[in-house]
């Protein structure tokens, strides 16, 4: 009878791997170490301007302006009701109307009926 031995291909020796081991460990190294150059510096390009291009700075204020569309408004308001029946014979006032209104000033005129 034949003894079982194990064939001397189907278990690498500790040294083949500590060998190989090695190996692969300088080759990560190697390849990390390697230092990429760095791009090459280039020059600042020079742009031509024409008298065109120039402005004058001058000092002075700015005003700036916005447009806006919407609707505004009153916060306070009052309602006028008469307390008699009459006829309005005049209006002073304009629907809408935004000045030339003053304190005391009389809005309309009214004809009480009898």
């Amino acid at each position: 009878m034949q003894s079982a031995q194990p064939h001397l291909l189907d278990m690498p020796s500790p040294r083949s791997v500590l060998m190989m081991s090695a190996l692969c460990l300088n080759l990560l190294l190697l390849g990390c170490s390697q230092n990429e150059s760095a791009p090459p510096a280039t020059t600042p390009q020079t742009i031509e301007l024409i008298p065109q291009d120039l402005v004058a700075v001058k000092a002075g204020n700015l005003v700036q302006k916005t447009a806006f569309t919407g609707t505004i408004r009153a916060v306070n308001q009052s309602s006028i009701q008469a307390q008699v029946t009459a006829t309005a014979t005049s209006v002073n006032a304009q629907v809408g109307q935004t000045g030339g209104l003053d304190k005391k000033e009389i809005l309309l005129n009214i004809e009480q009926k009898n």
